[in-house]
């Protein structure tokens, strides 16, 4: 389904509590959602951003993928957002319509998405925080600018943002992940992991797994 979403940026970015995938908002404001049932864990969320978001992704015991977000007339103008089920898994995107005539988009907009604890995540956003929690699966992809934040993910991980903060914690993960600048932190964190930031020289590197 395809919703006119009148959507005028995406500039302003809002963060996005990691910990429990909590939305972004405020109870009582508007919300739109959608639910894509029997998907198979395994499968991939694949998330085209052209707009940039806040995005927040978190597991759930469920066969089934929950997008939730809190767009709104007076917050987003001129954007599509199209939620549907393909051959892979799950489609999230947002775009601004071609011929628009608009230069300068300002947008101030969250995305909370639920999926099987087992899924996989493919990511392309204009700008905003990526925070990913309890999921197992192949992470990869980029966001212009805005913080990453990955607490109890396994897998495989090949993420980049433009700017912003690395956290990761209670994970064990192989691959890189990098940044334009910002700190890196990782907090109990095993495997073959690595990641970079252009503010400092060095890599932190996760700890090698016990046998």
């Amino acid at each position: 389904m395809r919703l006119p979403l009148r959507v005028t940026a995406a500039a302003l970015l809002l963060p996005l509590p990691l910990t429990s995938a909590a939305a972004p908002w405020e109870d009582g404001e508007a919300r739109k959602s959608w639910t894509i049932a029997a998907v198979s864990p395994g499968q991939r969320l694949d998330i085209q951003l052209k707009t940039g978001a806040g995005l927040s992704i978190a597991a759930w015991d469920r066969d089934e993928v929950s997008v939730e977000t809190d767009w709104s007339e007076t917050r987003c103008r001129d954007a599509q957002l199209e939620v549907r089920k393909t051959s892979q898994g799950v489609l999230v995107e947002t775009s601004y319509p071609p011929g628009s005539g608009v230069i300068n988009h300002h947008c101030s907009f969250g995305i909370v998405v639920k999926v099987p604890r087992r899924f996989d995540v493919q990511l392309r956003s204009a700008g905003g925080s990526v925070a990913i929690s309890g999921v197992r699966g192949d992470f990869r992809g980029t966001t212009g600018g805005g913080k990453i934040e990955l607490a109890g993910v396994q897998g495989n991980v090949e993420l980049r943002t433009g700017g912003g903060q690395i956290h990761v914690w209670d994970s064990d993960l192989d691959g890189r992940i990098s940044t334009g600048g910002g700190q890196v932190r990782f907090e109990n964190v095993t495997g073959g992991v690595t990641a970079r930031t252009g503010s400092r020289r060095g890599i932190v590197r996760g700890r090698s797994r016990s046998i």
